[in-house]
């Protein structure tokens, strides 16, 4: 009697090669909640970005008064609007690819596991923060990682781009990492001698 070998499938997006284990109970209501988590995540970000798009910037003023600041100098700063919309669209793209892996794992490979919670709790946040680095790295030419030049859109233009590539930047947070890595590395390259 001969057992045959664990099949193994491979990620398309990393060319991982993995065993599939299929949900048990506990998995699949770990999956459940993560499936409702990135609804309300979703919805959580589209109140923000229609709340600044709006102008009413509702949770900023609230923000400030936790804080006991000033929302006024943030607000009348041109760069706000620009820094908003690239935060938004990171944590947009954050969810859309947590919606993507919770739809391949649960939905078509039933094999969503405990672990995974995580990692797509995480998404939102690590694409907003990716969104907030792309746009820092835009504003200031990125000169010193590869020597493009700023973005040369203006007003609505401009924060529609910059909202897309924060998303992008979100949705395609493994990507942007290797991006980095490998930039990074070169800059700071040493030479050994």
């Amino acid at each position: 009697m001969s057992v045959e070998p664990p099949e193994l499938h491979q990620d398309p997006q990393t060319g991982t090669k993995f065993k599939v284990v299929l949900e048990d109970r506990k998995a699949t209501w770990s999956a459940r909640l993560t499936g409702v988590y990135l609804i309300v995540s979703s919805a959580a970000w589209l109140w923000l970005l229609f709340d600044i798009w709006s102008g009413n910037n509702h949770f900023i003023q609230w923000a400030a008064r936790q804080w006991d600041v000033n929302p006024q100098a943030c607000l009348s700063s041109p760069t706000f609007r620009l820094v908003a919309y690239s935060l938004v669209g990171g944590g947009l793209g954050g969810v859309i690819n947590g919606f993507r892996g919770f739809i391949f794992w649960h939905c078509e490979c039933g094999a969503f596991g405990v672990r995974f919670i995580w990692k797509h709790v995480m998404f939102p946040i690590q694409g907003a923060v990716l969104g907030l680095v792309v746009y820092a790295m835009l504003r200031s030419g990125v000169s010193i990682l590869s020597g493009t030049t700023k973005m040369e859109a203006t007003g609505s233009l401009q924060g529609l781009a910059f909202f897309s590539t924060g998303v992008l930047a979100g949705y395609g947070a493994q990507s942007v990492f290797r991006w980095l890595d490998y930039r990074i590395s070169q800059v700071f390259k040493f030479s050994r001698h």
